[in-house]
């Protein structure tokens, strides 16, 4: 692949990085009031935060693991490399990877009946968005309808299978 032979990310384990950023963006917090949380709720959420916490996250497993031979290059994730990377192997800019997981949180909220008493904007704003126009925007985008619509065809579908 093409940011195998990057100068930008010669010295960090690609596959590594990969499943890192992948279990960084899949697995929530629990916050105060005993909710999940994940990262992508943050509406500020930008290439430097998202870095900064995976290289945290990298520098606390290795710290577990405490191999003698740290090598510190390989733990700190500088936010150019996380965003060429992302560009590269996952064919997306930041915005667009980090919506892909808003996106199927807002699915997942607006296919679900005990859900229904929240406006479709209102899940788009639990899902991460900081406005109502880049949720209906990227909702839109990436599954071919609004939001009211995706809620109503799929409370339909789950009306007529009971």
């Amino acid at each position: 692949m093409a940011y195998e032979n990057s100068v930008n990310l010669k010295n960090i384990d690609l596959q590594y990085l990969e499943s890192r950023l992948k279990t960084l963006m899949e697995t929530p917090s629990i916050d105060k009031f005993d909710k999940e949380k994940f990262i992508f709720f943050n509406e500020n959420l930008n290439l430097r935060i998202l870095s900064e916490k995976l290289s945290k996250t990298l520098t606390q497993e290795l710290f577990i693991n405490l191999p003698f031979n740290i090598d510190f290059s390989k733990i700190e994730i500088k936010s150019n490399q996380l965003s060429e990377f992302i560009n590269v192997r996952f064919d997306k800019n930041f915005r667009a990877f980090i919506n892909k997981y808003r996106i199927q949180i807002a699915r997942k909220l607006l296919a679900d009946q005990s859900k229904m008493h929240l406006s479709t904007l209102r899940i788009g704003g639990m899902s991460g968005f900081a406005s109502d126009r880049s949720f209906i925007r990227a909702f839109s985008r990436f599954t071919g309808m609004n939001p009211g619509k995706y809620r109503r065809e799929n409370i339909r579908k789950k009306t007529k299978n009971n």
